[in-house]
């Protein structure tokens, strides 16, 4: 089940018929996604390590976005986005949206762990 944050669920037509090939491309394509955020976020990373907040901030924005989108919010690759973003907002002085972050990431990463316990 998704929430409204989430948007609506993913809906596909295959025009080749779908089947094995069908998935097996959405497969690819995925990783292919997964490997691009990758990519941004170390130049995110880059951006930086150069004072260059602001150029750093858009970037770790949309690769949260994705990656909230891609694999979920409490994702440890969602979480890694967040706190990254959260780090250039203190750089940036902006507390608030630091903080907001912070705690986001804090009762996520709680969730998770309950996950987990058995």
């Amino acid at each position: 089940m998704t929430s409204p944050a989430e948007g609506p669920p993913l809906r596909l037509l295959a025009l080749d018929g779908g089947g094995i090939r069908g998935l097996s491309e959405l497969l690819v394509l995925k990783e292919v996604m997964h490997q691009l955020m990758g990519v941004l976020s170390g130049l995110a990373l880059v951006y930086s390590e150069q004072g260059q907040w602001k150029e750093a901030e858009a970037l770790q924005m949309m690769v949260m976005e994705k990656r909230k989108r891609l694999l979920g919010d409490d994702h440890p690759h969602t979480l890694t986005s967040m706190g990254n973003l959260a780090l250039t907002y203190w750089n940036l002085g902006q507390r608030e949206e630091a903080e907001e972050l912070e705690v986001m990431m804090e009762k996520r990463q709680q969730l998770s762990d309950d996950d987990y316990d058995c």
